[in-house]
């Protein structure tokens, strides 16, 4: 199992999307995500998410740190993917975010 380090970074892509596309929306990524997860460097993992309304899918994906994020938008597999998801949603929100490590502020026994 890959550990996340303190320099890891977090990626979010929300697509808010038709209820009648959702089902084909979700099949497509939750296929994105598996195939990519063992063919890019950096990559840690992904999580796949979905609202019972049908209306948003979220995918977070974990990344070694943002250098190797920033080097995977260049393979073709992932560009395709991303385009992929934006021009099936209605709305896609995009955003990396860096890992805080959070201190200890308890008493030590």
């Amino acid at each position: 199992m890959r550990t996340r380090t303190a320099g890891a970074v977090e990626h979010i892509l929300l697509m808010e999307v038709q209820s009648e596309q959702y089902d084909q929306i979700l099949r497509d990524t939750s296929a994105d995500v598996q195939r990519l997860g063992s063919k890019i460097d950096g990559l840690l993992g992904a999580d796949l998410y979905a609202t019972d309304d049908r209306t948003h899918v979220l995918v977070l994906s974990h990344w070694a740190d943002d250098a190797t994020w920033g080097k995977a938008q260049w393979n073709d597999d992932m560009q395709n993917a991303v385009v992929a998801r934006f021009t099936s949603a209605q709305v896609v929100h995009s955003r990396l975010y860096r890992r805080i490590a959070l201190e200890d502020e308890s008493e030590p026994s």
